[in-house]
């Protein structure tokens, strides 16, 4: 659903410099501080996350942390027609988990901490360690939707 959803929207992460952060606590605060230091220099960021989504210094309300693929790629899409350069976005565990944001092209990635949390759903301190890194060892693996290869 993920890789559909982004194709569906034309791949809108990748024409912006797509922010994830992830860890137990401080993904919020992190995210409005650094969405705060590109508005003082002038820079158009969007923000996705835990208080919802600022697209284009407007707050829309979300159900979840890490949305679903399509409602998710299609706020990246929203972010876009807004000439959004960068977004900053929360990115949990369980979305980690779900593979919501697979098919994101993620440019940077900030790790705040690691805390006992979330065991009821990971089951344990290393799957939910694990499951964190995820974000991590997708950085640069990612494809260039307009680049042909005909080379098999």
């Amino acid at each position: 659903m993920s890789v559909i959803s982004s194709h569906f929207y034309n791949h809108p992460s990748h024409e912006m410099k797509l922010i994830g952060i992830t860890g137990t606590n401080g993904k919020t605060t992190t995210s409005y501080i650094i969405e705060k230091i590109f508005a003082d220099y002038g820079l158009n960021a969007g923000v996705m996350g835990n208080n919802g989504i600022k697209i284009n210094g407007n707050m829309y309300p979300t159900d979840i942390n890490t949305q679903e693929p399509p409602i998710l790629q299609r706020n990246f899409r929203k972010m876009r027609d807004y000439n959004t350069e960068y977004c900053v976005m929360e990115v949990t565990s369980q979305g980690l988990d779900m593979n919501r944001v697979m098919g994101c092209k993620f440019r940077t990635a900030i790790f705040t901490n690691l805390t006992q949390d979330h065991l009821d759903y990971h089951g344990t301190f290393e799957e939910y360690r694990n499951t964190k890194g995820l974000l991590f060892s997708r950085l640069g693996n990612t494809f260039n939707y307009k680049e042909k290869n005909t080379q098999f």
